[in-house]
């Protein structure tokens, strides 16, 4: 959001916090979405978002 807001001067609207798409994917074990929770949790982990 911050890139595209500062570099390309474009306005942004958040429709969805990083918490809510944690949310999701932890509803979807066992199917193609739920396989990417590991991944979503590590970044947040990394970038303390």
């Amino acid at each position: 959001m911050q890139y595209v807001r500062n570099t390309l001067g474009m306005q942004v609207c958040c429709i969805a916090q990083l918490s809510d798409l944690l949310a999701y994917l932890s509803t979807q074990t066992g199917n193609e979405m739920g396989q990417h929770l590991p991944k979503v949790q590590a970044y947040r982990d990394r970038y303390g978002v």
